[in-house]
């Protein structure tokens, strides 16, 4: 190749690769800048990934439908509904004027009201008869009302014509529990009476048996549970508790009165703390009341509220004054039965109660032969009770 030609060639060669060489000097020239240019966009387009709509952390728009899935209807949402009284009501009401007004006009007359008269062939439905519910110590009738007697409440209709006394000393001695224990309670109904007998709400065949108590010339109690202090004194089945609603325990006394027919009123078996509950007990005295029935409180606590309560039901009632054989010994029933006797000639009556036990039973029955010889004369407790009432 000639000089001349080789010339020709370098600089051919240099004129091409002049862009080059001067683009390498621009990035060597502004290299730094050039480079934290690209980091910004790099990191930039990372965090649109990370943080777009689509990525880590952001909550799909509620209008995106996944593949395959049909769009979902979206709810409607009712406006709120307010009755017209209701609107009406929260439209702001003018202030009632003090002002003096002039005087109203005279009321217009009424109007005459003329009712065709109804076909022949038409007639009234009868009256519904009145219903009889079971009442609850809210707004009770008086016991006069209660469908079943008159003027003569079921406590005198079904009580003991009393021997007179002739100003002697009275004596009514209540044995309860009766029921439960057959034999025994039979041995009670063959004791000389008048006695008050008193079954047990649950003793099985009830009516047979309070009608051989009556049949042996004795008066009638109903026995009725309540709850005692402490939790192992179970006092059985359908037990007025305090720890029962009102309507419980209305339809457990329900279920006992009803038991059987012909008692003059009830005593309490245990119930030492449904008795110290004037809440409690003025269920039971209102009821006793619309049934009018007494109520003897067995004064198995020292802080039963039974008399009060029902002094303020007007329920006639009485309580006991001795228990016979709260220590079953022998020795024990004959000491008590003295303090009866005790008891009757110092506040003119008595009322103990006393049960179906063997020693009590083998202690009253001589007791109760010998007492015309010592001044006192044996009534059932509705006399005593006829007393107190006579005496208020």
């Amino acid at each position: 190749m000639s000089v001349q030609a080789r010339d020709y060639s370098l600089r051919a060669n240099r004129r091409a690769s002049a862009p080059m060489v001067a683009g390498l000097q621009i990035v060597l020239r502004h290299g730094p800048t050039i480079l934290a240019a690209l980091s910004v966009f790099v990191i930039g387009a990372s965090l649109g990934l990370i943080f777009g709509p689509s990525g880590f952390g952001a909550r799909a728009p509620d209008n995106v439908v996944a593949k395959g899935e049909a769009p979902a209807k979206r709810a409607s949402v009712p406006a709120p509904y307010w009755p017209p009284a209701y609107r009406a009501a929260a439209k702001p009401q003018p202030a009632p004027s003090l002002e003096p007004t002039a005087a109203e006009p005279a009321p217009l007359p009424a109007p005459t009201l003329l009712v065709a008269a109804a076909p022949s062939s038409v007639r009234a439905l009868p009256a519904p008869r009145p219903a009889l519910p079971r009442t609850t110590p809210v707004n009770l009738p008086p016991a006069s009302a209660m469908p079943g007697y008159g003027e003569r409440p079921p406590w005198l209709a079904y009580a003991l014509p009393a021997p007179a006394n002739h100003g002697r000393p009275v004596v009514a001695i209540v044995l309860d529990d009766l029921g439960l224990d057959r034999r025994r309670s039979q041995r009670s109904a063959e004791l000389p009476g008048p006695l008050t007998l008193s079954y047990m709400s649950y003793a099985p065949d009830l009516r047979e048996q309070a009608e051989h108590g009556r049949r042996r010339g004795h008066e009638l109690m109903l026995h009725l549970p309540m709850e005692p202090e402490g939790p192992f004194n179970y006092p059985g089945p359908n037990a007025l508790m305090t720890g029962l609603s009102a309507e419980e325990n209305l339809r457990r006394l329900y279920w006992s009165l009803d038991r059987f027919e012909g008692f003059v009123g009830v005593n309490n078996h245990m119930g030492s703390r449904f008795t110290a509950s004037r809440k409690a007990m003025t269920l039971v005295l209102a009821e006793l009341n619309r049934r009018g029935l007494l109520f003897v409180d067995s004064r198995t606590g020292g802080r039963s509220v039974g008399t009060a309560v029902a002094r303020d039901w007007n329920v006639p009632h009485a309580g006991r004054d001795l228990f016979l054989d709260d220590v079953d010994r022998p020795e024990i029933i004959r000491q008590r039965l003295s303090d009866v006797e005790a008891t009757a000639y110092r506040q003119g009556h008595a009322i103990a109660i006393g049960h179906p036990r063997e020693h009590t039973l083998d202690a009253l029955e001589p007791w109760l032969r010998g007492l015309a010889a010592k001044g006192l004369v044996l009534v059932p407790v509705s006399a005593i009770v006829r007393a107190r009432v006579a005496g208020e």
